[in-house]
């Protein structure tokens, strides 16, 4: 080409060409630049017959003129568009990073997560996610606590994150390998326009001990793009995929790229090597492992693909770290207006030892940290989650204390610079996430307040920490116990690396597997907690096993429409039988075993949105047999009666009476339709600010969480609390309808909760007006004055039936959630007769009449 160098010359001589010094640098040091220059000076004097060893599609693909991909937003758009347009895939939204509905998750840490009740058969009947067949989305993601934890690497490399975005597609039922080969390959190589001889793919090569034979269509569909040499076999570990120790399960392929190019690198496919890197995973599912490892075909296959977004942007930006980016550039910047500190230089430290103050790598670590942990932070309360000193809000509490202290101790930042940060963390992101634009002021207001108090308890934990170390050296320790770094981490909010930094400083070492031993005791505490809080309930759980069982032995979803209706005909057929054992044809009264039964049709309500399961019996049928329902669970499509058998036998085929305890119910109804009347009392008193942030509706009490900023007055109390007693004044009318989800979610004034995924169609819950005419008239201003809402609990007829209403809590639930408490009926009459009674106990006000 015009002003290229002549053979033998270096290629930084070609006129209007210049070789970054960083480049530079990286090709002397590895000792490849002279064998990179002569590679260059041969294509050019064989002109483009590099082209000629690659196969079929490859060849053109390398001819065609590569896009230049210069930000985020267009290498995301260019994925979604492609699967979108040309692969006719639903553009599904990305779920919060918050799993609303899996509590088997701390936080969304990958792309399926979300459509994993599809895979495993329990997608809810009629709901939009059971009519999928094609789908694509970014995925906010979260890695951090729990089996998938990336927190304490992050900063001691380029490419941990604990927030990430998966890029991705997915087939329900519909394409398979083929396709799913042939788009990744079409977009990686002409969409993107990357090399194609600088890719290899991986396939499962079989596993004699599990059974399974190599994915050889897999190969052979790659090697209609790639070389023999450069498709290669992997071993179970990395090449097939598996949701758990049963459920659906399938070989995988792998696409790794090769960022230097020019050479054989199949022997660094899959050895963590810097620059050979695992671009986009494609699983398979075609398998369903069952119980004993049996292996049985899945009758409707699966494709479930994931990319890393960062890792594929430092790909087409062509830098050698996801922090190099303008992913992470304007964070970066902001950080280093925030602190004064020098800019960042891409230092990488050998071990944690090396992170130290005053030096690069440990200004370079924190910038890494901090940058990764605010939009961690960001994300997850943008989201609904907040810091707290447990579960998920544990997880993040620990996060922004890790980055606080990289900021304070790295950077020198003052306190309160994290707060700042958050603009930067949101603004690449608001585009594709509008949520996170409208929350910012929220997710600020939250961090500012956790930074402010973690400032204060890092002072005392120094404190509490040199105390500790001056009293272990007195008496000629030369260890910090494992129980005071756990008092430090659980009580001062001290990460472990942190206490290892101060103790290395002061001579000594931690005792690690101390630590460990604590942590563990600790977990042990929390879990029997949970489960006791959850009473029977906790006790069984239908998982993707046990739900496949029932569902290939031809058992049908639980009908539960009846328990909106307590005078409905609650007859009903013992379908299955399930036990801490697994599955039983009968069981005997006497055992005292918690078992949970199966029923073709139920009356009684299971747990959901807020609203406590029903309690009750099963009859059977000829009198023989009480089974006392203590729980109520729905897992998929079927409903999961739990408790114990208190007398007689009971046998799948039985048929049995469904008896809710009636009464009891009704007080649950009459507090689910108080929170609909509160939360609308709230949005008129407090304004549009106020959202739903979680409810508890039981037999005493309406419990409703809201986002607000500050405590309320004693008037707005007042306020809440006389809007909702004028509606039992005003007898209202509670109307309930089962509608289109697009024509409900048109309704002016709606209220429906954030991250909730809604059935199609969905229930409509109107206080006043009837469903019809809000459907008729569905912008009209009118329908502000009244409660509306998507709901699947249970209510009351009237609003009248409240009887009486009283307020009698309002507190803090975290930063920015308030919680109120209300009462109606007899306790609300009791609950103003106790402050009739402390009001008369109280002096006059000043100048009043004696």
């Amino acid at each position: 080409p015009p002003g290229a160098a002549p053979p033998g010359e270096p290629i930084d001589s070609v006129a209007g060409a210049t070789l970054l010094p960083e480049v530079t640098s990286y090709l002397e040091e590895h000792r490849i630049r002279e064998e990179l220059e002569e590679m260059i000076n041969g294509l050019r004097s064989n002109g483009s017959s590099g082209a000629a060893s690659l196969v079929g599609p490859a060849a053109d693909a390398l001819a065609a003129p590569r896009r230049a991909f210069r930000t985020t937003a267009e290498v995301r758009s260019a994925f979604i568009d492609f699967f979108a347009d040309k692969a006719a895939h639903s553009r599904w939204p990305s779920s919060p990073v918050v799993p609303h509905d899996d509590p088997t998750l701390l936080f969304i840490n990958a792309g399926m997560n979300q459509f994993k009740p599809l895979f495993v058969g329990q997608a809810a009947p009629g709901s939009a996610l059971a009519k999928l067949k094609r789908a694509t989305n970014s995925q906010k993601c979260i890695r951090a606590g729990g089996k998938h934890n990336d927190l304490e690497d992050v900063g001691m490399d380029t490419y941990h994150h604990t927030f990430f975005e998966m890029l991705g597609n997915w087939s329900f039922g519909d394409y398979f390998k083929e396709e799913a080969i042939d788009w990744a390959w079409e977009l990686l190589t002409q969409v993107y326009g990357l090399p194609p001889d600088r890719f290899y793919a991986t396939y499962f090569e079989g596993d004699e001990g599990l059974g399974l034979a190599p994915d050889e269509e897999a190969r052979q569909l790659w090697l209609r793009y790639l070389p023999e040499e450069r498709v290669l076999p992997g071993n179970a570990k990395d090449n097939f995929w598996e949701m758990g120790d049963v459920g659906p399960c399938g070989p995988c392929s792998e696409l790794h790229y090769d960022r230097i190019g020019g050479r054989d690198a199949a022997h660094l496919v899959n050895m963590d090597d810097p620059d050979v890197l695992e671009v986009w995973n494609l699983v398979f599912m075609q398998f369903n492992r069952e119980v004993g490892g049996l292996l049985r075909p899945l009758p409707a296959k699966s494709v479930d693909t994931g990319m890393g977004f960062e890792r594929l942007v430092s790909i087409l930006q062509d830098v050698r770290s996801n922090y190099d980016t303008d992913v992470f550039a304007p964070i970066f910047a902001e950080i280093e207006a925030v602190t004064g500190a020098p800019p960042y230089g891409g230092a990488l430290a050998a071990d944690a030892s090396a992170v130290l103050p005053g030096t690069a790598v440990g200004r370079d670590t924190a910038y890494r940290v901090v940058a990764d942990h605010i939009r961690t932070l960001s994300t997850a309360i943008a989201d609904g989650a907040l810091p707290s000193n447990e579960g998920r809000g544990y997880v993040l509490r620990r996060i922004l204390r890790r980055a606080v202290r990289y900021g304070r101790q790295m950077l020198g930042a003052e306190e309160g610079f994290f707060t700042k940060l958050v603009p930067a963390a949101v603004g690449p992101l608001s585009a594709a996430f509008p949520e996170l634009a409208e929350q910012q002021g929220h997710v600020q207001a939250v961090i500012a307040d956790e930074e402010a108090a973690f400032s204060s308890m890092l002072s005392r934990g120094i404190k509490e920490f040199n105390s500790r170390a001056e009293a272990i050296k007195q008496t000629g320790g030369g260890g910090f116990d494992g129980a005071s770094a756990f008092f430090l981490y659980d009580s001062m909010g001290f990460p472990l690396d942190l206490t290892e930094l101060m103790a290395r400083e002061a001579g000594l070492a931690v005792d690690v597997s101390g630590f460990q031993a604590a942590m563990e005791e600790q977990k042990a505490r929390s879990a029997a907690a949970a489960a006791a809080s959850k009473g029977d309930g906790a006790l069984l759980t239908l998982g993707p096993e046990q739900t496949a069982r029932l569902a290939d032995e031809g058992v049908a979803f639980t009908d539960d429409s009846f328990k909106f209706d307590l005078g409905a005909d609650a007859g009903a057929t013992v379908r299955a039988i399930y036990g801490a054992g697994g599955f039983v044809d009968a069981a005997e009264a006497g055992g005292g075993e918690t078992l949970g039964v199966v029923l073709d049709r139920s009356s009684f309500f299971s747990q959901a949105g807020g609203q406590v399961p029903d309690v009750g019996s099963l009859v059977e049928a000829g009198g023989g047999a009480t089974f006392r329902v203590s729980s109520v669970q729905s897992f998929g499509g079927y409903v999961l009666h739990v408790g114990s058998l208190e007398s007689g036998s009971l046998s799948a085929g039985d048929s049995v009476a469904c008896n809710v305890d009636g009464e009891r119910r009704r007080r649950i109804s009459k507090s689910h339709t108080l929170t609909h009347a509160i939360n609308l009392a709230l949005h008129q008193v407090l304004g549009e600010g106020v959202s739903q942030k979680g409810s508890l509706v039981d037999d005493s009490k309406a419990r409703f969480d809201f986002s607000h900023g500050k405590a309320m007055s004693a008037a707005e109390c007042e306020r809440v609390e006389a809007l909702v007693r004028t509606m039992v004044a005003e007898a209202l009318p509670v109307h309930i309808q089962t509608v289109p989800l697009d024509k409900a979610l048109a309704i002016n004034n709606l209220r429906a909760v954030f991250g909730e995924r809604y059935p199609d169609p969905v229930r409509v819950v109107s206080i006043g007006p009837e469903v019809p005419a809000l459907l008729a008239a569905p912008e009209s201003d009118e329908w502000e004055q009244y409660s509306i809402e998507l709901c699947g609990g249970t209510h009351i007829p009237s609003t009248s039936d409240f009887g009486s209403f009283a307020l009698v809590e309002e507190s803090a639930v975290a930063k920015g959630v308030r919680r109120v408490v209300g009462v109606a009926g007899e306790l609300a009459a009791e609950a103003e007769a106790a402050g009739a009674a402390l009001q008369s106990r109280l002096p006059p006000p000043t100048g009043a009449a004696a």
